[in-house]
């Protein structure tokens, strides 16, 4: 009968998280193809902060709490069918608790790298417009409709704000502050200067994006580098935890001691402290910023 319960429970865990991650794609794919929608927010629409109604971050953002237990509950669930140990499910739990978040992230890094990625191609496409003479907005809302999500649905709320009547700064001063991208930074920064003193936008936007290439290919050659170290993190870090699991597989008594006495949790103690600070020396080295 508890077993029976326990088999309802897991399936009614991967269920919701399944139907929340549906739902994540569905509205990706709106987002996607539904051009002819308006993005707006669900009350009103405030003139320096534009809020999306179909925007899969601020949904992470609202069910972050929900999602989070709901993992730790489900891969707590499914480690103690595995190995009728609370100790060694305990820990299961509190990993899964935290996995929402590291996805939500990982998400976000690999969305980010492909606006900035976009963003030298769409500079290239802002300068040819404005030099075939359109203006400013105009290039922005061709950019928007020619290139692809994510930087597509970003210049497109910057020509919804600019027809709402927000200034062009505003509007680009607003992207900045929805994407955190150095990019970015450079590019708005560098527009309105342009736009202050009436500079050679165009010239100044094709140089932005040729320092962006020549950046993008120097990031390039340093993830290739440091890869194997990052690597070498992963697996040394994981070792503990998998030579733990096999050994108590193998023969539980040879690391009951570790869980059931003071000497032992100390030890665990130590060794996640230990993992913990060589993790993060590990990723400190690693990881350079141009």
């Amino acid at each position: 009968m508890i077993k029976l319960l326990l088999c309802l429970l897991v399936f009614l865990m991967i269920f919701c998280v399944v139907y929340y991650f549906i739902n994540l794609v569905m509205i990706k794919f709106m987002k996607k193809y539904g051009k002819n929608f308006i993005f707006a927010s669900e009350q009103r629409v405030e003139r320096n902060k534009l809020k999306t109604k179909f925007n899969w971050k601020s949904i992470l953002a609202e069910k972050k709490l929900t999602l989070k237990f709901t993992s730790a509950l489900t891969i707590f669930i499914i480690s103690y069918l595995g190995t009728y140990r609370l100790l060694i499910s305990l820990p299961f739990a509190i990993l899964g608790f935290f996995l929402p978040d590291y996805i939500s992230k990982y998400l976000l890094k690999k969305e980010l790298e492909q606006f900035e990625n976009q963003l030298t191609d769409g500079l290239i496409l802002l300068a040819n417009s404005l030099r075939a003479g359109a203006s400013f907005p105009q290039a922005i809302e061709l950019l928007a409709n020619d290139s692809k999500p994510p930087l597509s649905e970003e210049f497109a709320k910057v020509t919804y704000e600019i027809r709402l009547g927000i200034p062009l700064i505003q509007a680009l001063l607003n992207l900045k502050e929805r994407v955190k991208s150095k990019e970015l930074d450079m590019f708005v920064t560098a527009v309105s200067i342009g736009h202050e003193t009436g500079g050679n936008i165009p010239e100044l936007l094709i140089a932005i994006s040729n320092t962006l290439r020549e950046r993008n290919k120097i990031q390039g050659k340093i993830k290739a580098l440091t890869s194997q170290g990052k690597m070498s993190g992963y697996i040394v870090g994981a070792m503990p935890f998998i030579l733990i699991i096999t050994l108590y597989l193998m023969d539980p008594g040879l690391i009951e001691p570790m869980f059931n006495t003071i000497i032992g949790q100390l030890m665990l103690v130590v060794v996640l402290i230990m993992i913990t600070v060589g993790a993060i020396l590990i990723r400190k080295i690693v990881d350079i910023d141009i």
